[in-house]
């Protein structure tokens, strides 16, 4: 809940009137273009933090309706952005009876707003055949600039509100979903959707698709590397949404201050297991607060051959210590260690099953 209402007051300060975005808007074509530019982009990292964090925990009204919110926020985890059609989203924002909710999420939430306010190239990404692009390109790099500030501008007002929603949903005086969730009648279905989303979260998105799939560890890329499928790669923030993601895993792995996971695993007579799960999952933020080398999206560029691919390769198997240059595959081999951890030891002593998507990965 406190992920939550962090997030709801973060995106709150980003999207209203007077704001560092709205600031940035306002300053475009001017003398202080570039300061309030490089302010929103500070906001918009912390805003992207407080996101990474409840991405750890998508259950309850996050996850309603096949996820709704949780997409209008941030949908990295269901599809990634169509740049097009954001660029298309730009210019029909424009027009009186454009409706943000019938855009898809591939061109909503926080990772498009990533793509208006850090991406330096101004030039649209779409086909010389669609319409509403055509003429975009002879526009003058002010207007340009401005049009996608105030599209940006929606999607900052559309993730706020979609926090809020969701922030009030859990507490006692909105729709107190927190009532429903630790009813004892609820506790086995909770636990289970809960351990769903933590074992989901740390293998099948931040192992895999944010460290494993962009370097060419996963067969799903189906060339050397595939760099493109980085997550964050405009505002470089990769790597600390990763570990954000870690942190938060922590934090409710513990239970924060009172009863966790941990515990029932140590009141289980495991106790060796459920501090080997924490100080694995530590030494991935270790590694990344250590990490000083180039960003996710440089390294997958970089690894463009047999010999870089097998460097990679030897990284993600052996990745203690972490590989100089290699550090994305280093990371990913050590989140593997985790996830090891959680598919055999953690479901089989907390007496929860095995997520389906994860169940049929054979890593």
């Amino acid at each position: 809940m406190p992920n939550y209402a962090d997030l709801a007051t973060k995106a709150a300060d980003f999207s209203k009137d007077g704001g560092s975005l709205a600031s940035y808007c306002a300053a475009i074509g001017t003398a202080t273009e570039a300061s309030t530019r490089a302010t929103a982009q500070t906001e918009w990292k912390t805003v992207m933090a407080a996101i990474q964090r409840t991405e750890t925990h998508p259950v309850g009204p996050a996850a309603n309706n096949s996820g709704s919110l949780r997409n209008r926020i941030y949908a990295y985890a269901g599809q990634h952005l169509n740049t097009c059609e954001l660029d298309q989203s730009v210019i029909l924002s424009e027009e009186a009876d454009f409706e943000l909710a019938s855009r898809s999420s591939n061109q909503r939430g926080h990772g498009a707003l990533e793509y208006l306010l850090f991406n330096d190239t101004l030039t649209h990404t779409c086909a010389a055949i669609i319409p509403s692009t055509q003429t975009w390109d002879a526009l003058s790099e002010t207007d340009r600039k401005t049009k996608r500030c105030n599209y940006g501008k929606l999607l900052a007002a559309d993730i706020s509100t979609s926090s809020t929603t969701v922030n009030n949903a859990w507490k006692a005086d909105g729709s107190d979903y927190r009532a429903d969730f630790i009813a004892s009648g609820n506790a086995g279905e909770n636990i289970q959707e809960l351990s769903d989303a933590l074992i989901v979260m740390m293998d099948k998105q931040a192992k895999d698709r944010k460290m494993s799939y962009p370097v060419g560890i996963k067969a799903e890329c189906p060339t050397t590397s595939c760099p493109e499928q980085t997550e964050s790669k405009y505002s470089e923030t990769s790597f600390e949404n990763v570990k954000n993601n870690v942190q938060s895993f922590i934090d409710i792995y513990k239970g924060g201050t009172g009863s966790g996971f941990d515990d029932l695993i140590t009141d289980a007579d495991f106790a060796d297991t459920a501090t080997s799960i924490e100080t694995t999952a530590q030494a991935v933020i270790t590694a990344i607060t250590n990490n000083s080398g180039t960003s996710i999206y440089d390294q997958a560029t970089a690894i463009n051959d047999a010999t870089t691919d097998g460097a990679c390769t030897n990284a993600y198997s052996t990745p203690d210590p972490v590989t100089a240059g290699y550090s994305a595959c280093s990371i990913a081999g050590l989140l593997k260690r985790v996830t090891d951890l959680l598919k055999i030891d953690f479901v089989t002593i907390v007496n929860v099953n095995l997520p389906g998507s994860v169940q049929s990965d054979n890593d």
